[in-house]
């Protein structure tokens, strides 16, 4: 019996809000799409009770709130993050691109980066894996990447990689 005394309250305030709103409502061209809008908002609240609430989306909030100060730090972590996987991401295209300018389509390249305490972000290493057919041409793959990125790469075949 607590439902209908709940469906009752919400229609009330459904109503309520709708009257208010419907007071506020601009005049003109407009009006129509508010009616409707308000109207349908009215029925929704009418017909809140047969709705499978259990297939609605559920909001949770933290338990503690969060501060300011921690909410600025996670969001320097994830912008921090983002940019680190930004720099991977075009280091291995400008790598791509050298490397097809000479015909070398590799199996993998890997970037290795390092953050320091400023937040400023430095490439540790940059690994290259050939075909084994393209092991002979690790000196043109190591030229060309050092001329597009100016960092000297660590080339490697794939057999290479599966001996160590």
């Amino acid at each position: 019996m607590d439902w209908i005394g709940g469906w009752a309250t919400a229609i009330c305030m459904g109503a309520l809000a709708a009257a208010l709103a419907q007071m506020l409502a601009p005049s003109g061209a407009l009006q129509k799409i508010f009616k409707v809008a308000v109207a349908a908002f009215f029925l929704c609240c009418f017909l809140s009770p047969f709705f499978d609430t259990d297939s609605l989306p559920t909001l949770s909030l933290p338990k503690q709130p969060v501060s300011v100060e921690e909410s600025a730090q996670n969001l320097k972590e994830e912008m921090h993050r983002q940019l680190q996987n930004q720099v991977e991401v075009r280091l291995k295209q400008l790598s791509m691109d050298a490397l097809q300018k000479i015909g070398i389509t590799p199996e993998k390249i890997l970037i290795h980066m390092d953050t320091g305490a400023d937040g400023s972000i430095s490439i540790k290493q940059i690994d290259v894996v050939l075909k084994d057919e393209d092991r002979k041409q690790k000196g043109s793959v190591r030229s060309a990447i050092q001329e597009a990125l100016g960092f000297t790469p660590s080339v490697l075949s794939v057999s290479e990689v599966k001996a160590s």
